[in-house]
């Protein structure tokens, strides 16, 4: 006869499958670990206290980093543990710091009684501890799809490929041939997901909360972008933007002097395109049928990464332009500090939107081999809106608090800040048709 458990175990082990819970439970065992040790090498051993203090602290850090990792977050991975460590040892040097700053503040500035102090600054530490835990430094626990492995590079068509993460239950493997980091295998379309749900209010996984607002703040970089491809060509001319959407960007070019184009994949963009009077269609350079050198420049911002093919839309682009022509391509950095370091956990891996990851190197490499010389390789930051950058985080992390906090704060006059952020995580690349 099975045994029945009581209401109070039933609750306990509700509690307990709380991933809340299961990180208190750590703590607090890593915390009896350290007192008790503490107290058995003191009066039991006789040792020296600080010596004592030392080793009951890496002794509590070892298995809060062992429990936190089994118990609490479920990562049974071998392959990432030794950078797991580094992060965790990291953050708790900077949790050593952090304390004594906060209640050097606390108490000493604010007249905060110090026990009091320690406890809001404990609260808040546990918080954004869990966060950190839970996003970067255990996330690495995914299941791989079976035929990452076999899929041609979509830059160099090799098969050579290695498991680098996974996100959103998608697979991305990287190219020993290359180092191109792509989602394998491919989603076999994307059109449908870039609808007016994506350009107004943000889907389940990436989008805007409203595109031409939240673009207003990169204004500057656009302008930045326009400067460096006049100064490139020598003149402006007739300008295509792959991937236009509203028209946002070929609405300022046009402003300055350019003949402008777009086109884009989004029919609900378009539509806004042809009411700002602007000359765009809906489709891609591979099924729009341009005549061959129409356009003296071609952009593709912000737009390689979205592309299942980007190398046939590099060689169609070089069709398209004059000779002495310029294709210009904003971009995450595959091979950037942060990229490198944070890998499926980096906040711009959001398949299925983003599908491909150059560096700088192997975008410079492509460019070459599909005949153009690069003339300028750079980093260029953008302002953001705060509500877009709570969006991203969601699309990042997928936590609920942060697509709360984006629609919380998408009114005026908040709506309206704009915030400078630049991890160097992005280049910028114009290359001219030879």
């Amino acid at each position: 006869m099975p045994i029945l458990k009581s209401k109070d175990e039933d609750m306990i082990s509700r509690l307990i499958q709380w991933r809340v819970m299961r990180y208190l439970i750590s703590g607090a065992s890593a915390v009896a670990i350290d007192l008790v040790l503490l107290f058995v090498l003191v009066h039991f051993f006789h040792m020296w206290y600080l010596l004592a203090a030392v080793i009951a602290f890496i002794a509590a850090v070892a298995v809060s980093f062992v429990m936190q990792k089994f118990f609490t977050f479920n990562d049974y991975t071998k392959g990432g543990i030794g950078r797991q460590t580094v992060f965790y040892l990291g953050l708790q040097v900077f949790n050593i710091f952090f304390n004594t700053l906060l209640m050097y503040v606390g108490v000493d500035l604010l007249g905060i009684p110090y026990l009091m102090s320690q406890i809001l600054i404990s609260v808040a530490m546990a918080i954004y501890n869990f966060l950190i835990y839970k996003h970067l430094v255990f996330a690495s626990g995914a299941t791989y799809h079976k035929d990452a492995l076999i899929s041609p590079c979509p830059s160099c068509g090799q098969i050579d490929n290695i498991v680098w993460g996974s996100k959103n239950n998608h697979t991305l493997v990287r190219c020993n041939s290359c180092g191109l980091i792509f989602v394998s295998p491919m989603p076999e379309e994307t059109a449908t997901f870039y609808n007016e749900v994506y350009f107004a209010g943000g889907g389940e996984c990436c989008g805007y909360i409203n595109y031409d607002r939240d673009k207003e703040p990169m204004r500057r970089s656009f302008e930045s972008y326009l400067d460096h491809m006049e100064s490139a060509l020598g003149r402006k001319g007739r300008l295509l933007d792959v991937g236009c959407a509203t028209g946002y960007f070929i609405d300022i070019a046009r402003s300055r002097g350019w003949e402008v184009e777009g086109i884009d994949i989004s029919e609900h963009a378009i539509e806004k395109g042809r009411a700002k009077g602007l000359t765009v269609q809906a489709g891609t350079l591979d099924n729009i049928n341009f005549p061959e050198k129409s356009f003296d420049a071609i952009t593709l911002l912000d737009v390689v990464e979205h592309l299942r093919d980007p190398k046939s839309s590099i060689i169609e682009a070089r069709r398209l332009l004059t000779e002495g022509g310029i294709v210009v391509v904003a971009t995450p950095d595959a091979g950037s500090l942060v990229a490198r370091t944070l890998k499926s956990n980096w906040h711009l891996v959001v398949p299925p939107e983003h599908l491909v990851f150059f560096n700088r190197e192997n975008l410079g490499n492509l460019l070459i081999q599909t005949g153009f010389s690069p003339v300028l390789v750079t980093n260029i930051g953008k302002h953001f809106t705060i509500p877009y950058i709570f969006r991203m985080l969601f699309s990042w992390q997928k936590l609920s608090l942060w697509n709360v906090l984006a629609r919380w704060t998408n009114k005026k006059p908040i709506s309206e800040l704009k915030i400078p952020i630049n991890f160097r995580d992005t280049f910028f690349v114009i290359a001219r048709n030879d």
